[in-house]
Order: structure tokens, then sequence, then C-alpha cells
């Protein structure tokens, strides 16, 4: 007999069977299984009539209401304590034990149970109510199908749960397990395909994530005939262009990480939330979150398709600086001739990454609207921030980060930093409890534990114990605000200092003029430190060393340095002029390495120039900082330096050379404006005195201004000036470089044998000059015109020549560029899979180091190949892709140009009132960006489509005044020669500029 305290178990998962207890029930009808099923499943009471009809809806209403009382009547007498029926209704008596095993998948979905999930995956089946069929009755049957639909969601839901889990706890092969069976369950789901991509990536299996992307493309093929969407598709790439183990640039910390086991698990499952996108640690200087933050991301490594990256922002102070650090720390090469900033966003706008922001609170201001411009543009990057300061952003989690508190792990992380001292301290026995004393008086602070254990060189525990105890009112004060913990830290640094010698204590002072670091030659030099002295500084962990033998002080120690400085104004200013003369002399040596190591320091060096108007210094520095921040493409940095400088200064002498450099910078901004105003002040200075070579920069600019738009003929002229008041090679302003800017505009305005001799004369002169940098630039100019001129083999020796010299070089930018034009060559030859070939290397090259604007211009190109291949559809997609990257960046010339490529395309297909539309397209944008050459290009695309039908005369006369245009050029000559040659017409009306795009404008 079954007791009534028995559980009614009903399993509609699989084949359904109902039970109480563990004896099985036995039922005639399946009907009978059907209504136990409903009832359970909606939990609710129905009336007799509405259960009859829907069970037998092919009856009248009394056969149905028969059928019902005799079903009921059948019910095995077990079950019957378990269901409510009277005249009126019948349900299940949900006052007793009733258990459906459904209920359980959806509750713990609801609350998220991972155990009992993964509990239950292991008795799943795929099918819901498998193998019941009741005959004649529609309303059971599509019943039936749609719980069969619900019970799929189910599933879906929770192998989808138990997937994430598994991938965000790094339970990979799990994980891989459960998001299989979620692409068994629907195939057509791309979000399944996509997890169970990312779970073989996190394994190590990318070739089956990108196999699976092809088992998604087929399967919608297939059933739908369209391609993945957009989010499938931008994760393939990504999975593409990741490296094979993706990038872990993080320092590599001094011992083992000690303690704060419930802190790292607290920290993991918030980055493990996708909400989580900004986490902020926060507390006082030396509480240990950078060594915390270093310790999460080692505990991380892999997670991320592109990787994880660390960036100290110590010695940042202002925007630009804080983007030059996050450029630095990337590893990517940023373009010459568009803001850092925007690169660096773009670079970042499609990668998954987990980026480390330390010691933000020194530029908290500065920094904030880069840190919310990258949580908006940048949605799949995770941010992990130390800062003494909360952001007090919306999207901020922030975890305060305290002192050491477990007994354990503060006495083991005091053993690691004594045991440099003396290896005795490997057994501690009755020492532990002086230990821990000392590790309570200072509150765990973990810089402190490692000051009070360096300690030991000196004093023994009890000493160490008494002296802290002197500071006890700061040290136990239970204030939590800033201000008391930096008097913990004060105490503790001041506890140091004292420990230390007259000559120690003077080092250590003026080591806090350096930023960013310092080397011994810049200490010997600037504060005339012994090295004996540094490596004491080092051993009492005042002062770190790096492998390279760089030292670094800590920040808040540094500050407190400062405090101690005697005279700061001496120290600063043989700091300043050591700098600017080191900028001055590593510049001329070539060593650009050496000035990247100590640009920090040269950047304040240069700052206490302008604040003393020490313009002796700034003056024999001007050109090494220009060049240095051309080179390396610190534009923006390079722009705010000279920018402070000419605020600052009213000397007549230094004045324009500084306006000068800083229109430079505007130039490469793209300022136009900006830079033409700062010309016309420094030409009004400049023709008052004898400056041949600031003058020759000065033209240089403008040509620079007149080549980007295109204006040719004032380009030669003013880089003709330029070069007349070059006095000779070994000036600050080289005139081989004038000479190589000359070539491309004589050869656009026709001149080409004279742009090939000068071409080659250039590259001889760099080669004897040694400058392996500009002699990469001139063969590849060099290359471009033999090409042209039809020499292409000599063309395509040279830029492989020039190829192997990048490499050598580790020239990444370069090389993306020479691998462009010399698919350039081979397209000329009509190998246009050989063109195909290189644009690709440019491109992997292009993705690889994130630049936009080449990867923009790259994939243009591509599109023509195959548009002279015929293959118009891949042509499009391509040129399509090209004009968003080319709008989303900002580049009008390279829109202009691809729109016009669509223009050229749509033609060849027939299309011609879609090319009407793109020949109108690009005209207003060429004209805005006064690009004479593509207002050329679109009038005569205009002509030929639009005006050519209504007027053939007019049409010819377009086209004969852009064919003899001096800036119209022999891409342009190509696409109108067949239209001038078919039409037979009198000599053409004599146009203007102004009147030819008046007439396309009002056709």
């Amino acid at each position: 007999m079954i007791g009534m305290s028995e559980t009614l178990h009903v399993r509609l998962i699989g084949r359904s069977t109902i039970t109480i207890g563990a004896s099985p029930l036995h039922f005639r009808a399946q009907r009978a299984v059907v209504l136990i099923a409903y009832l359970a499943v909606t939990r609710q009471a129905f009336s007799r009539e509405t259960v009859a009809t829907w069970l037998w809806d092919d009856r009248t209403q009394k056969q149905s209401m028969a059928n019902m009382r005799r079903l009921l009547a059948r019910m095995p007498a077990e079950i019957k304590p378990y269901l409510r029926v009277d005249n009126q209704a019948v349900g299940l008596d949900f006052d007793r034990p009733i258990s459906v095993d459904l209920w359980a998948w959806e509750t713990a979905i609801a609350e998220r149970d991972i155990a009992t999930l993964q509990t239950l995956s292991k008795q799943f089946q795929p099918k819901l109510l498998d193998g019941v069929l009741i005959r004649d009755s529609w309303g059971v049957d599509e019943w039936i199908i749609a719980q069969q639909a619900r019970w799929q969601q189910t599933t879906l839901a929770a192998f989808r749960q138990l997937s994430q889990h598994a991938l965000h706890h790094r339970q990979i092969e799990d994980g891989i397990r459960y998001a299989r069976q979620l692409v068994a369950i629907d195939s057509l789901l791309e979000s399944s395909h996509r997890l169970l991509m990312r779970l073989y990536v996190r394994g190590g299996q990318r070739t089956l994530a990108l196999r699976q992307f092809e088992q998604c493309r087929d399967v919608l093929q297939a059933e739908f005939g369209i391609m993945p969407d957009a989010e499938t598709i931008a994760l393939v790439e990504r999975i593409r262009h990741a490296n094979a183990t993706p990038p872990h640039v993080v320092p590599v910390p001094n011992g083992a990480f000690i303690g704060r086991k419930t802190l790292r698990a607290y920290l993991q499952a918030q980055l493990d939330k996708s909400d989580c996108r900004l986490l902020t640690l926060t507390g006082m200087g030396g509480v240990g979150k950078t060594r915390l933050a270093i310790q999460i991301a080692d505990e991380r490594k892999g997670d991320y398709l592109n990787g994880i990256y660390f960036t100290s922002l110590t010695a940042a102070s202002t925007q630009a600086s804080i983007v030059d650090a996050l450029i630095d720390a990337l590893n990517f090469v940023a373009s010459s001739n568009r803001p850092r900033k925007r690169q660096l966003l773009e670079h970042l706008q499609d990668r998954e990454m987990l980026l480390i922001l330390d010691n933000f609170e020194q530029i908290i201001d500065a920094g904030m609207p880069l840190i919310q411009e990258i949580l908006e543009r940048c949605p799949r990057l995770q941010l992990l921030v130390t800062s003494r300061e909360r952001l007090h952003l919306g999207a901020e989690w922030r975890v305060a980060v305290g002192g050491i508190t477990r007994r354990e792990d503060a006495v083991a992380l005091f053993l690691l930093h004594a045991q440099k001292q003396d290896r005795q301290w490997s057994q501690v026995d009755d020492d532990e409890v002086e230990i821990w004393e000392i590790c309570q008086l200072i509150e765990g602070l973990p810089l402190g534990i490692e000051l009070a254990a360096g300690a030991l060189a000196y004093h023994s525990l009890g000493q160490i114990s008494a002296e802290i105890r002197n500071n006890v009112n700061f040290l136990q004060s239970n204030q939590r605000d800033r201000e008391s913990r930096h008097r913990t830290a004060y105490a503790i640094f001041r506890y140091s200092w004292e420990l230390l010698s007259p000559e120690e204590q003077a080092t250590f002072a003026q080591c806090a003029c350096f930023r960013g670091g310092f080397s011994a030659d810049a200490a010997r030099a600037v504060i005339n430190a012994h090295p004996a002295i540094l490596h004491a500084l080092v051993d009492k962990s005042l002062l770190q060393i790096s492998a390279s033998g760089r030292y670094h002080l800590h920040e808040l120690l540094r500050q407190f340095a400062a405090g101690k400085v005697a005279d700061r104004a001496a120290v600063a200013e043989k700091m300043g002029g050591y700098f600017l003369r080191f900028l001055r002399e590593q510049y001329a040596a070539g060593w650009l390495g050496g000035i990247s190591a100590e640009w920090d320091n040269i950047q304040a060096a240069w700052r206490w120039a302008i604040q003393h108007q020490r313009w002796d210094a700034h003056n024999d520095a001007i050109d090494a900082l220009n060049q240095y921040c051309y080179r390396q493409n610190r534009f923006q940095i390079g722009l705010e330096l000279f920018t402070a400088a000419v605020a600052a200064t009213t000397d007549k002498q230094t004045r324009p050379r500084l306006l000068i450099r800083q229109a430079n910078f505007f130039v490469l901004m793209a300022q136009y404006d900006d830079a033409i105003a700062a010309l016309q002040e420094a030409e009004q200075l400049l023709f008052h005195a004898d400056a041949p070579v600031e003058t020759a920069i000065y033209y240089q600019i403008l040509g620079h201004i007149a080549a980007a738009k295109s204006d040719y003929v004032a380009a030669r002229s003013a880089f003709q000036t330029s070069l007349a008041h070059c006095a000779d090679v070994t000036s600050a302003h080289n005139p081989t470089y004038v000479r190589l800017l000359l070539v491309k505009p004589l050869y656009y305005l026709g001149d080409h044998a004279e742009a090939l001799n000068l071409a080659q004369q250039v590259v001889a002169e760099f080669q004897a000059q040694g400058d392996d940098f500009y002699l990469a630039r001139a063969q590849t100019r060099l290359a471009d015109i033999m090409d042209k001129q039809g020499d292409w083999q000599g063309a395509e020796a040279l830029l492989n020549q020039t190829l192997e010299q990048q490499r050598v070089l580790g020239d990444e930018v370069g090389m993306g560029k020479t691998y462009g034009l010399l698919a350039d060559k081979a397209v000329w030859k009509d190998d246009f899979e050989r063109g195909i070939y290189y644009t690709e290397q440019s491109l992997a090259i292009h993705y690889r180091i994130g630049a936009p604007l080449s990867i923009a211009i790259q994939l243009g190109n591509l599109g023509t190949y195959y548009h002279e291949l015929k293959q118009y559809d891949k042509a499009q997609s391509l040129y399509a892709e090209s004009l968003r990257r080319s709008e989303q960046i900002g580049d009008r010339m390279g829109m202009v140009f691809t729109i016009q490529n669509m223009a050229e395309l749509c033609e060849w297909q027939g299309e011609v009132a879609q090319a009407v539309t793109f020949w109108e397209r690009a005209l207003p944008i060429a004209l805005d960006i006064q690009a004479e050459d593509r207002i050329l290009h679109a009038i005569a695309g205009i002509a030929q489509t639009k005006i050519l039908p209504q007027s053939p005369q007019r049409a010819y006369d377009l086209l004969h005044f852009v064919r003899h245009h001096p800036a119209s050029v022999p891409e342009t000559h190509r696409y109108l020669a067949d239209s001038l040659s078919a039409l037979q017409h009198d000599a053409a009306s004599p146009l203007t500029l102004e009147q030819a795009i008046a007439y396309c404008q009002h056709s």
C-alpha cells in the first residue's frame, strides 16, 4: 500500500512516466497521462467541460463529457488522492507532495542554480512527452507541440547558463560539452555557435572555433540562404586575427603572491559579469592595488581573445600622455596623419581584452573623458583600474582594497621580504607573535610590511615594533578617509627615512626630481648619486631596479622624498638642463630608444625650461624634440609641448622657431587653419632676421598644406623656395628631405623625367648619410615613379629590397605600405592574383598593428582588383567595407576615392542611375577638402554618365577640360579616354574649373 506522504512524480521529459514514490502507475489510456501532464504544467484546475472538449475536440459535447467521466473513473486508485475532482472541475491537489521534473529545470534556471542544472543535465532528454500521440484531437496535439517548443527554449536557457558559467570559471571542457548540446538543440541559433567558438578558443582549439563558424554558416545557408549576422562575423574576424596565444603584456612580479584569497575570488566573479565593464580597485598608496591587479590578470591569462595589457600611468599628466602610454603599452604603431586618440579608440573598438590602468589617481580629471569614450566605443573591452580615488562614473564597480587582515598571510608576506635580508627568517617559531604585532601596527599595509621587513638589516623585531609605536596615534586612528591613510603611509616612510644615513637621505630625497624612472648615468649627472648608495636604497625597498638596470621610485615615496629636498630649484635646474642636452645628443646619435626610455623626464625638463624662461636650453632641443615626436608618431603630445612653449615665450629669436614647429604638428593633425595662423605670425618675425633654416622649414610646411589640398603647383613652388633656403646638408634641416618632398608635385605636374632623376638623387644622398628611416621612404617614392614610367621590373626589385630592409628594422608600418605598392606594380602587369596576395599581406599587417586608415585604403584597393577581375559582387562588398571604415575614421579623401570607385563599378554593371548618384555624392566631398584631382575625376564621371545623354557637346567640353587640366591624373585620363575618342565634336569651348563645377552641380 502506497503511503499518503509519498511524492507524486510527474516526469514529462523523454518518455513520460508517473510514479508515486518509486512505484510506477499504469494508465489504460494515453489521454489520462496527457491530462495529468496538462494539470501539472498549467498548475491550474479547469472545468470538466473545458477539459473534455480539449481532449475530444472531434466529438459532440455530450460524447466528450461521457468520455471524460469514463477516463476519471478508470484512473489508477493510487493517484486519486492527488486529484481534486468534483461535478464542476478537475485539477491536482497541490497541497499534496507533487514533483514535476519540468519545474526543477525552470526553477534552477530562474535562480541560476548552476549546481542543480549540472545535475539535471546528466539526465537530459531532447524531447518532452516523447511518444505521446493522441488521435482525433487537434487541441491536444497543438498543446503537445507547444510544450515541446517550450521545452526546447527551457533547455536552451539551461545549457546557455551552464556554458557561460563554465566559460567564466575556466571549466573549458565542461563548457564545450554544454555548448555542443546547445548547438544540437537548435543549430540555427547563432548565439550558441558563438558561445561554442569562444570556448574552443579558450581551450586553445582555434581551428575548431573556425570550423564551428563554417558549420554555422553552412546551416544558415542551407536553411535560409543567408550569411551569419554581423556579431558572428565580427567574432570570427577577431578569432582569425587574434594571436594563437592571446598577448599577456603584464609585468612579471618579484616573488609569489600571498593572501587575499577571498578578495581575489570576489574580483574574478565581478569580472565574470557581462555588465562589469569598469572595475576600480581603490585604496591608499602602498596597499597593494597594483600587485593585486597583476595577480588577477595572471589568473585570467588566456581568457580574452585579444589578450591582457597593463599600462602604468604614474608619469601621465594630460590626456595626450595617457593616450601615448596606452599606445606604447598596446604596442601598435599609430599612423602619422591622424589624431592619436582616435586611432587608439579605433584600435580598441572591436577588441576583446582586459586593459589594466595603473595609478589612475594621477590623472583623474584628464583621463575621465577618455575612460568614458572607451566604455562607449569598445563594447568588448573591460577596464581594471587602480586608483587612490574612485572615479564616480555610472559604469564603475568599486572594490576598496584594505590591508592584509589574515594573520597567516601577513606573517608570510613579512617573511618573504625578511628572507631577502637573512635566510634564518625561513623559520619563525616564537617570533611569529612579534611579526604579527608589527603587521597589526601598520594595519597590514603591504608596502609597510615590506619596509618593516627591510629594517631587519639594522634592528630587531622588538626595536622595529617600538619605533612604529611612536606613531601609534596615526596608525590606530579610526578615521577611514584618505588623509588618515596618508598619515599612516607617511609614518612608515618617515621611519624608513630615519634609518638612512645622511648620504642615503640626500640621494633618496633628490631622486624625487625624476619622472618615470631614471638611469644610473642620469642619477650621477643630476644628483651626483653614487652607485653604492643607489644599491643601498634598493636593498631597503625604497627604490626598485628593473632587469635593464633602470631605477624606479614609487610615486608616494617620491612625493614623500620631494618634501625632504634642501634646494629644489638647484636640483630642478640640473635635471632640466641634463635631459634637454640628453635629448639633443641622443637624437644626433640616432638613438631614439634612449629618448623613449627618458621621455617622461624629457617632458618635465621641457616644461621646466618653459616655466623658468630658459630659452637657451629650449633652442638647443627644439629640432630634436620636433623630429623625435615626428618619427615616433607622437603628434598630439608634440603639439601640446610646442603650444605650451609658444604660449609662454615672447623671445623674438625663439618664438618663430616654436611657432613653425607648432604649425608642423598642426599640419600633421590636419588642423590646417591653425597651422596657417601660426605660420603667419612666424612670418612677421622671420623675415626681419637672417634665419635661412627656419625660413626653409616655413616654406616646407606651406608645401605640405598645399599638397594636402592637391594644389601641386603651390606645393612645388613652396618646396623649391624651401630648398633655396637650405644652406647645406649639415644644417639642422636636411635639404635632402625637401628634395624628397618635391618629387611628388613634380611628377603630378607632368615633369616625369625630372621627378625620376630627383628621386634617384635623393636615394643616393640618404644612402650616403646613412639615414635608413628616410632612405626607405625615398626608395618607395622612387619605385613608384619607376613603375609609372614603365620600369616595372626595376620598381619591383627596389620594393622587395626595401621590404627586406624594413623587416630588419622591424618597421611594420613601412612593410605594410611597401606591400601595397608591390600590389600596385603587380596589377599594372595584369597579375591580379599577385596583387591580391600582396594586398592581403598588407591588410594582415595593418590588422595586426591596428591601422584603420591603411586598412580602409587596402580594402578599397582590393575591391579595385576584384573589379578588374569582373568579380563585381566581391568588389562591391569590399568597397562598401572600405567606405564604412573611411566614414568611421573621418577620412574624407578615402571616402572620395571609394565612392568614385563604386560609381565606376556601377557603370561597368550598366547601373547608370546609381553611378550618377555616386558621382554627385563624391563631388561636394572633394570640393570640401579641395582635392583638385578628385574634383576633376568627379566632373569626368558626371559628364560621362549624366550630361552626355543630354548634351554631347557640353560633355565633350567638360571631358576635354578635365583631360588637359594640370591637376588631372593618369587614372582620370584612362577613365575618360574611350569617351573622348568616341565623341566627334568641334573644338572644345574654353572653361574654368569654377564653370565646370557649376555646370555639374546644376545640370
